[in-house]
């Protein structure tokens, strides 16, 4: 399942991409396989990087699914419906767990590793300075 796939561009942005699909995103914790279902129709805009940081991380240079993942957690407050061992249960996942999962996307999508720690920081310091 290609995420890109399901990604059209929001009428009249630039920036905003919508889900035309529901997309799992998953991944493994201390060896146990998780995963959240993000909804058709979801918008998002791929990375908040500012034009000055272009040159060194350009938005898409982050993957896709670690921003659709990270954004769609803070727009749920960290409460999503997660799927592990075959249990479906609601977890409260902080911020600071949506960024870990951010950067653990970011690693398994090839984003080099200067690239994913300094996008990791960013999110780390962007959620201090918003009080979170």
């Amino acid at each position: 399942m290609i995420l890109e796939d399901y990604l059209r561009p929001v009428t009249g942005s630039t920036r905003l991409l919508r889900l035309t699909k529901q997309y799992p995103i998953e991944w493994k914790h201390r060896g146990v396989q998780k995963r959240f279902w993000v909804p058709s129709g979801f918008e998002y805009d791929v990375a908040s990087i500012p034009r000055v940081f272009w040159l060194l991380i350009a938005p898409r240079e982050l993957g896709y699914k670690a921003p659709l993942a990270h954004d769609y957690l803070l727009s749920k407050q960290g409460y999503v419906s997660l799927e592990t061992e075959g249990r479906k249960f609601r977890a409260r996942i902080t911020r600071k767990d949506a960024d870990k999962l951010f950067a653990v996307l970011m690693r398994e999508a090839g984003v080099p590793r200067w690239k994913r720690r300094l996008a990791y920081r960013a999110v780390r310091l962007w959620g201090w300075a918003k009080g979170g």
